[in-house]
């Protein structure tokens, strides 16, 4: 850019390459973009993504119900049980478990045992499972968490 001496007075060629060098900036913001996107396809590659993602789901689908309530018109509808706090308890240790996944992948074999038993005692203890649902999403998320193994690298082929 040239000096200008007067701050006041900004030629058109000034301008034109101002607009130049802010697209300049503008196209680095897809690649930026870009990049991470990248960086989190590399670190959903590098742990039990897909199984802590069923585990977390899993832990939704069964604590919510027991939560939520629901207006039609004037009809106030709510699932009210009994097993409310073990329902917010298998819940969130479900969550627990997926979270655990993914932040640590070293405990996926035990995370994954331990979410496949929590997702069968909730079929008893917490609305037939988030009715049949949550279970299904933490034995497949469990089994899936426990069935990870982490990518070996540099294999040598012989």
């Amino acid at each position: 850019m040239p000096v200008v001496e007067d701050k006041d007075k900004v030629s058109d060629s000034d301008v034109q390459s101002g607009l130049q060098e802010e697209t300049v900036e503008e196209g680095n913001l897809g690649e930026e973009k870009r990049g991470r996107w990248e960086r989190f396809k590399i670190w959903r590659k590098k742990r039990p993504f897909a199984g802590g993602l069923l585990l977390i789901l899993s832990g939704v689908v069964i604590a919510a119900p027991a939560y939520i309530t629901i207006h039609i018109s004037d009809l106030l509808v709510m699932i009210s049980t009994v097993s409310g706090v073990s329902t917010l308890l298998i819940g969130a240790l479900l969550i627990m478990f997926g979270l655990g996944a993914w932040f640590r992948q070293e405990t996926a074999t035990y995370v994954g045992v331990l979410g496949i038993l929590v997702a069968i005692v909730a079929l008893p203890t917490s609305n037939i499972g988030g009715f049949v649902i949550g279970s299904l999403l933490g034995i497949i998320g469990g089994a899936l968490t426990f069935a990870w193994q982490p990518r070996e690298r540099g294999r040598v082929k012989g």
